[in-house]
């Protein structure tokens, strides 16, 4: 590796989770688009040059109380990169009050031990905002911030008229010009954040960013086989799970519609018990539907895997409809998945034949899950070329080097 490349030390502050650190400390399920962001730009950086640290609280106001005072410092492995978790009280709510302290000494391991010249930092919550900018100011190196989410300050919302908690929301946003103005540059996943997150410092727009990983396509030869349809992650209303379920009542009026559509859910609902009523109701009438929860990283792969189409929608006229693009489409594409979508984020400047906009109405969503049932040829086709475009657009080491040129 050039000299050049080794210099570039890059000390990663995220919320990443494992699995097994989840369960050892009572933690909430890991925020699926929150680790799969964090663990590929690290990846890019990687392939880029970069040598990445990613550190991690491990901990959250949401922790259970699991007969432990003390959770031990932990070290492993993401692929190549290193993790570290560092120490924390397993007391619920005070391990959050440690979350800074913890946060601050493991960053001064780091600089002992690696001497990071960058360091990055995913959003700007309280504690590793605080551990990233005592690596800028104490240790004087570069920082970088990593928007994934802009606070939107609502008159409506002091008012009781809104849908968010207003303090909530003003301390994000102070958090958020804070981070601004210490950082020296600026990761964006659309450019529509510019604007909403007044950036005023170099930036670098990292939309997706994952390496093109397709199994191999299942067989649509035989054309008796049903279609298998992913509605994956966040299950609520402003993910389009209601305007799911509604295309879905549409289509088991007609038997050969209903005959050619498997409908697969998973990830978090807020409300499962609901959820599962409503898909046993659809089972009733005739539907082909299966509901997993929550799964496990491989899991989730492994159900992915067999999807022929994915369907992303989110409401336009959302809160943050214009500076939120789901993530899970970017992993559809690189998995080689035909995806449908509403007309939210950056999902417009992408080709017409890599993902298939559709009206927020649950007509429009029902006859396109229907056309692409009657024309599986096409729906391969999608496939190919989501792949062929993911492989140029979200290349890791491409944007790795956007990321760190950034600071140049």
């Amino acid at each position: 590796m050039p000299e050049s490349s080794k210099a570039k030390r890059v000390l990663f502050i995220c919320g990443y989770r494992t699995e097994e650190i989840v369960r050892e400390r009572g933690l909430p399920s890991p925020n699926v688009a929150g680790n799969n962001r964090s663990v590929r730009i690290a990846e890019a950086l990687e392939a880029a040059g970069a040598d990445v640290l990613l550190l991690s609280s491990g901990t959250t106001l949401r922790q259970k109380w699991m007969k432990k005072i003390f959770h031990d410092r932990r070290e492993t492995q993401w692929r190549s990169i290193k993790v570290i978790f560092t120490w924390s009280v397993g007391l619920p709510f005070l391990g959050a009050l440690f979350e800074p302290l913890a946060l601050c000494l493991s960053v001064k391991e780091a600089f002992e031990s690696r001497q990071p010249t960058i360091v990055l930092l995913y959003n700007y919550y309280p504690g590793p905002l605080l551990a990233a900018l005592l690596a800028k100011y104490l240790y004087g190196v570069k920082m970088i911030l990593d928007i994934e989410d802009v606070s939107v300050l609502r008159v409506a919302d002091w008012l009781g008229r809104g849908d968010a908690r207003p303090v909530q929301q003003l301390a994000s946003w102070v958090l958020l010009k804070i981070g601004m103005a210490a950082c020296d540059s600026v990761i964006v996943p659309s450019r529509r954040f510019l604007r909403a997150a007044q950036v005023d410092k170099r930036y670098a727009v990292v939309t997706g960013c994952i390496a093109v990983d397709r199994p191999a396509a299942r067989s649509q030869k035989d054309t008796s086989a049903p279609l298998r349809v992913l509605i994956g992650g966040t299950l609520d209303d402003n993910q389009g799970l209601s305007l799911v379920l509604e295309a879905m009542e549409l289509i088991v009026r007609s038997r050969q519609s209903r005959e050619r559509l498997d409908f697969h859910f998973c990830g978090f609902a807020q409300d499962e018990r609901k959820l599962k009523e409503q898909l046993r109701a659809l089972a009733v009438k005739g539907a082909r539907v299966h509901y997993h929860g929550t799964l496990t990283s491989d899991e989730y792969r492994s159900l992915l895997a067999q999807a022929d189409v994915c369907v992303a929608m989110q409401n336009p006229g959302g809160r943050h409809a214009e500076t939120t693009t789901p993530s899970k489409v970017y992993e559809y594409l690189a998995h080689g998945k035909a995806v449908i979508a509403s007309d939210v984020g950056d999902f417009r400047e992408i080709p017409v034949d890599v993902v298939s906009l559709c009206d927020w109405n649950a007509m429009a969503l029902s006859h396109r899950l229907e056309e692409f049932a009657s024309d599986k040829e096409k729906v391969l086709r999608m496939g190919e070329r989501a792949a062929e475009f993911a492989a140029v657009e979200y290349a890791p080491a491409v944007n790795g080097a956007k990321i760190l040129s950034s600071l140049q």
